[in-house]
């Protein structure tokens, strides 16, 4: 079955192409802005360190990629993201849907091993009071690799630390070690999943792993297990970003896949009746871009109510560039619901 990607539409763009009766030309003739909406900076904290100006400014989109979403409480957000010039891990607040605050950089300090600019889809984990670990990918200086480290924070926003002098999880025999994602399961267990790539032929190989997490969010030993790999056409060279959630005793895995173009990147799911598979993907996608915004994805997703869920992910947008790394990605939220138990993604509230 051919991807909805056209179908896919964002008021962030909508936005962003009503500046410019050349560039809506070039927008899908049903274009409505139907799908996703605009994160925007309502405020800086005064604590904030902002080295440069123009790096975020109140009343801007939240300019990011790979994001990904921490409830603390009901009504209090926080979302973490891609490293931008001036952070490695910027961290923003938000009591609404839609207006946050930025509020610094969790992780200011890389550890010794990991070079600076290639801090990647930080995600967080809460072990107990007062006690966090935040996953994220870094450049290992010796290899060159992408790799997964491990930080540690008493608070949620950070400064998270990590003095280790090796990455937490990199492996030897594939070429990138990416997007950590814990999960902790109804029984208490906890997990991570993540992505590895390899090229075989000259063919890209990726697979998303999962492994059993101990008391102190140290990945055990015997425990790492092969869920899915990039086998679908549409799927291109990768599958990545994974994200868990269960619902009514199922396992949803969530994951981007496709080239990063206005149809390519997209996002689609597996399910399961355990967590460690087997998983068994859909025939459709449930998330997409067109040319005013495109190669959406790297969701992150939080629960609501019994069916109602929000979707964060990341948009590129041609109408607003950014020096040298070319259109910049901001980042976008919508609501996800359940229709006879398959996801759906929609810009309003779901029925209950």
């Amino acid at each position: 079955m051919k991807p909805l990607a056209n179908q896919c539409l964002f008021i962030t763009a909508l936005v962003l192409c009503l500046s410019s009766s050349a560039t809506l030309a070039q927008c899908p003739p049903n274009f409505t802005g139907a799908r996703g909406k605009p994160m925007t900076v309502e405020a800086i904290d005064k604590s904030a360190v902002q080295r440069s100006s123009g790096f975020i400014e109140a009343g801007d989109y939240v300019r990011g990629a790979d994001p990904f979403v921490f409830q603390e409480m009901p009504g209090k957000r926080y979302i973490f993201t891609t490293n931008r010039p001036q952070a490695n891990v910027p961290v923003y607040s938000s009591s609404t849907e839609d207006g946050w605050t930025y509020i610094g950089d969790a992780l200011p300090q890389l550890p010794s091993w990991a070079q600076k600019g290639f801090t990647w889809a930080p995600e967080i984990m809460k072990l107990g009071e007062n006690r966090y670990v935040l996953w994220f990918t870094a450049k290992d200086r010796k290899s060159g690799k992408q790799c997964i480290g491990r930080a540690s924070s008493d608070r949620i926003q950070g400064p998270y630390t990590d003095s280790t002098s090796t990455p937490t999880l990199c492996d030897e025999q594939r070429e990138t070690t990416i997007d950590p994602s814990p999960y902790r399961d109804t029984d208490g267990k906890t997990y991570l999943f993540w992505k590895t790539r390899e090229t075989i032929d000259d063919n890209s190989k990726t697979i998303i792993w999962l492994g059993q997490l101990d008391a102190d969010a140290q990945l055990q030993p015997g425990t790492v297990k092969a869920l899915m790999i990039n086998d679908r056409e549409w799927e291109g060279k990768h599958v990545e970003a994974p994200t868990l959630i269960k619902r009514n005793g199922l396992y949803y895995l969530f994951y981007s896949a496709g080239a990063s173009t206005p149809e390519g990147y997209q996002v689609s799911y597996a399910t399961s009746a355990k967590i460690d598979g087997p998983y068994s993907k859909s025939d459709e996608t449930i998330l997409g871009g067109n040319k005013c915004a495109r190669g959406a994805g790297h969701q992150s997703i939080i629960p609501l109510q019994a069916n109602n869920y929000l979707i964060y992910y990341h948009a590129n947008h041609p109408d607003r560039r950014e020096g040298k790394d070319g259109p910049a990605r901001f980042l976008d939220y919508a609501h996800l619901c359940f229709r006879n138990a398959k996801p759906v993604v929609q810009d309003r509230a779901c029925s209950l």
